[in-house]
């Protein structure tokens, strides 16, 4: 998929059915998120993964710059605003930013929001943000394209900012041919249900693991932890919990937390 017929997919997608196609709850399509209701599965979400970091003696750059990658309607980004001095939520929808910064008007000044559909993060300078978030994010992106957006987050990490983001690294449909065509069933009448079905796909794109560790090695950040989680499954919603790869349906997902090193020393 090309990079202007993605962008047009997307905000397709955003257009129909915005919350829904952020957190594809099968009771909340056709716009029956309620606004509160869909900000609350942001709060428990982060309260979840920062209590999961907190256990792993992981800590997180509290009061520091925080970008919100993929942020949509800022989900996640209201929540993180709370912990950190600036949230900075970035997406290549324009569709999604501004609903984003129409929820989001005179709620919190330490909140920006910005539409940004060029390749990399050309709009940030180096070492500009101490932590980095992107969840449920880079699975929709063709993996080269994504791959180069792990390159520039890392680009625009401070030395010792941290990294956590989420990629689908299996595809377990590669079953028998009647179990993948009752799989592409299902989402195709999700998506018809949520008004999506007319030449809009949600794709979904699967990152060899291997491959995602040499890129972000290249440019100075290393994997400190990662686990298999529950972020591809139906009905996630925000409620974050750690799975064995057994316990995954259509895919692996797994989450990743990345430390860039400091290249002076």
């Amino acid at each position: 998929m090309n990079k202007r017929r993605y962008l047009r997919n997307w905000e397709g997608i955003a257009r129909a059915d915005p919350l829904w196609s952020i957190c594809t709850h099968p009771d909340r399509k056709d716009g029956k998120w309620g606004r509160e209701e869909f900000f609350e599965t942001g709060r428990g979400e982060w309260g979840s993964l920062v209590r999961y970091l907190s256990e792993q003696n992981i800590a997180l750059p509290r009061n520091g710059k925080a970008l919100d990658f993929g942020c949509g309607v800022g989900r996640l980004s209201r929540a993180m605003a709370g912990y950190f001095s600036t949230v900075t939520g970035v997406d290549a929808s324009a569709a999604m930013i501004g609903l984003a910064r129409e929820y989001h008007a005179g709620e919190n000044s330490t909140i920006r929001f910005v539409h940004h559909d060029q390749p990399g993060l050309s709009l940030f300078g180096n070492n500009t943000f101490d932590f980095i978030l992107s969840v449920l994010v880079l699975q929709h992106i063709p993996v080269e394209e994504g791959k180069n957006y792990l390159r520039e987050m890392a680009r625009v990490l401070k030395p010792g900012g941290i990294l956590l983001f989420q990629v689908p690294v299996a595809d377990r449909r590669k079953r028998p041919v009647f179990d993948r065509l009752r799989t592409v069933l299902r989402i195709r009448e999700r998506l018809a249900l949520a008004g999506i079905g007319q030449g809009f796909r949600m794709e979904m794109f699967v990152y060899p693991e291997d491959e995602v560790e040499a890129v972000l090695s290249g440019v100075s950040t290393g994997i400190i932890h990662r686990v298999y989680t529950n972020h591809t499954e139906p009905g996630y919603a925000g409620k974050f919990q750690v799975i064995s790869p057994e316990q995954a349906g259509d895919y692996v997902s797994v989450m990743m937390v990345g430390k860039k090193r400091d290249t002076t020393d």
